[in-house]
């Protein structure tokens, strides 16, 4: 009769151990019992499955807030649970903006000492714009 409620409880997805003073030990029948009798009960699995639509919205959010997907767990009957590795999302850089346009009088300013500097007139205005005092 005993395996009878451990496998009800394995088939429920129950936990048939419990860890005392650091150390896993087997359930006993009468709690398993227990257990496997909340489960039935409707009210409670209709909490069980709020608190599930709530922890997944949850981590919706967060994924929102943290651009990062959480590990998703999926199940398989034959390997047991898997989980995923987390992807992240990377965004593209942002272009940087555009050069401010330069001032007209700064650019004809440069001009003109290009042009100065190109003919040489550069030293002669130096020369020439010495001045004394008497």
């Amino acid at each position: 009769m005993t395996t009878v409620i451990r496998d009800k409880a394995r088939k429920k997805g129950l936990r048939l151990t419990k860890n005392v003073k650091g150390k896993r030990v087997d359930k006993t029948d009468k709690a398993l019992k227990k257990e496997i009798e909340k489960l039935n009960d409707g009210s409670f699995k209709n909490k069980i499955r709020e608190t599930k639509k709530t922890i997944k919205m949850c981590k919706g959010v967060l994924n929102v807030l943290t651009k990062y997907k959480t590990p998703i767990m999926i199940r398989s009957t034959n390997k047991g649970t898997v989980f995923t590795k987390p992807q992240t999302i990377f965004e593209m850089p942002k272009k940087p903006p555009p050069p401010p346009p330069k001032k007209p009088s700064a650019a004809l300013m440069n001009q003109i000492k290009a042009n100065m500097k190109r003919r040489g007139l550069k030293k002669k205005a130096n020369k020439t714009s010495i001045t004394t005092v008497a």
